[in-house]
This record gives C-alpha cells, structure tokens and sequence, in this order.
C-alpha cells in the first residue's frame, strides 16, 4: 500500500501553501517524528541549546536539510522549497511539524522503514564519526592512562 494523493487542510488550500503530491501517512509521520527528535537531541549535546521544534534553525548536519514554514511571499523562491529533506523525501508541512504533512513520494511502509534507518544511522554517524581505520578504540585502560592516543 502506497500513500494516497495529498488534500490540503483548510488553511492550506485558502493560503496556498505548497504541498507534496502524497499525504505522509501515520507511520510515516511516527517515523519523521523519532527523526525530528534525535535532531534535537543531537543539536542540544552539540550546542547546549534547544532545537527550535518549528524548523525555523538549520541543525546543519550533512544530508539533512530543514526549513521553517514559510509565511513571506508567495513569489519568493523559499515559499516552494520542501520543509525537510533527507534521501528522496521531500517532507512539507503547514505552519509546524506534523500538521498538514505531505511529501513527494508515494511509498510503502517498508519503503519507509527503509528511509528512517538510514536517516537513523546518518545522524548517529554524524554524531560519532568512526575513527580512522588504523587508530584503535581506546580500552578502559587506555582512559586511565596519561598517555591517550587522543
């Protein structure tokens, strides 16, 4: 079962607002959502700040890109990109997260299962990049030691 053609709400439809061709449906909307979360964890450890849950800050990790729901212009050029994109995906939204969700793909749930294990282990690479192959990990004993290899 693939997603089904996206109907606007109602204040997307009177706005305007640029939408995906598909409906994001639920799971996928479950799967965005543990995404979305782990970007605000990774953000916080990284600049001990929260995230903003709006979109409205660029988290700046590499394959992902976020935007706020844009309330400018509709001739600007931002009022046609996609709120978030990682891979194919191409999620929108209406005014936050999760409201009005459509996307450009019509996929199958295992289809997304797919999108969020790789998005999952992007941002976990992003957040602990391996060690160059010649370098071991250290040992407890190698953290006890005043001679680390770090």
């Amino acid at each position: 079962m693939t997603s089904k053609h996206y109907t606007p709400e109602l204040g997307q439809a009177i706005f305007g607002a640029p939408t995906g061709e598909y409906e994001l449906p639920r799971y996928a909307i479950a799967l965005f959502r543990e995404v979305w979360r782990e970007i605000g964890r990774i953000f916080w450890n990284r600049e001990q700040r929260q995230f903003d849950a709006y979109g409205s800050e660029d988290p700046k990790i590499p394959n992902f890109t976020v935007r706020a729901y844009w309330s400018g212009s509709d001739d600007a050029p931002e009022a046609e990109l996609p709120n978030f994109v990682y891979g194919e995906a191409e999620i929108r939204w209406y005014k936050y997260p999760c409201r009005g969700m459509s996307c450009n793909v019509s996929w199958t749930p295992d289809q997304w299962v797919v999108w969020f294990d790789a998005a999952m282990k992007a941002l976990h690479e992003y957040e602990n990049p391996a060690l160059p192959n010649d370098q071991p990990r250290p040992t407890q004993d190698d953290e006890d030691s005043d001679e680390s290899p770090f």
